[in-house]
């Protein structure tokens, strides 16, 4: 089973139980009970589905009116991020390569000198001061999940691998969302020869990564369509 499925059912089971507690909790605590029902029925929804933007986030931001029916599922799940973040007690960041960073949630005051920063968290916004950067981009990816639009990861790929540019990779840990990306940027750049290649040199600075069945089903579908790309510079230097 998958991380997605395995969330999938969690946050299903979340929705069932809290459902009929609703109906058996008089007053505002049933109300409360029903809203966060309904915010883990979305959010197993946007997992079945494959919809990040069901949270609500757009440009970095979140839309308080689209984010508000997940809020409590989303409140719930920040917590449980940030404490397992603290109880790891693992590096924010780790730079890969000259021109590549693989990162968690970041502030401002944390980032290196990049000229790209590509954001890949669904759930929580981007602190105004990162995303306010000219260099800032946002693709959205569930927890565990992979981009639902291929043409949107190879289209900020290209734009990410101007020559010399720096970028730095953030997701909520750093350890799935963002090395998987960071993954096809190697390849991308040419950096690595192969998605197994780049994912070695990422472990070698970042060993805590962890790639599920997903995020490697999705590398394997995207690297024949990355690695045309990674050889141009090369290919339009033999002529």
């Amino acid at each position: 089973m998958t991380k997605p499925q395995k969330l999938t059912l969690g946050i299903g089971i979340a929705a069932l139980v809290t459902a009929i507690a609703a109906q058996a909790v008089p007053g505002l605590p049933g109300w409360l009970l029903a809203w966060t029902s309904l915010s883990c029925t979305i959010s197993a929804g946007a997992y079945v589905a494959n919809r990040p933007q069901a949270y609500g986030k757009r440009d970095g931001r979140l839309v308080w009116w689209r984010a508000l029916p997940t809020a409590v599922f989303v409140g719930a799940f920040r917590i449980a991020c940030a404490m397992m973040r603290w109880w790891r007690g693992r590096p924010v960041k780790s730079q890969i390569t000259s021109h590549l960073w693989i990162a968690g949630r970041i502030e401002a005051g944390e980032l290196p000198d990049v000229d790209f920063v590509v954001d890949l968290v669904s759930e929580f916004p981007e602190p105004r001061a990162v995303r306010e950067r000219a260099g800032y981009r946002s693709l959205p990816v569930l927890d565990g999940g992979v981009p639902p639009d291929d043409d949107a990861v190879l289209a900020l790929l290209d734009e990410v691998s101007l020559p010399d540019a720096a970028v730095l990779v953030h997701c909520d840990s750093g350890m799935g969302r963002a090395p998987t990306f960071g993954a096809l940027l190697l390849l991308r750049r040419g950096d690595a020869a192969t998605t197994a290649d780049a994912i070695a040199m990422i472990e070698r600075e970042r060993p805590f990564i962890h790639l599920g069945v997903a995020d490697r089903a999705f590398l394997a579908r995207l690297e024949p369509l990355v690695r045309p790309l990674a050889v141009e510079p090369a290919a339009a230097a033999a002529f």
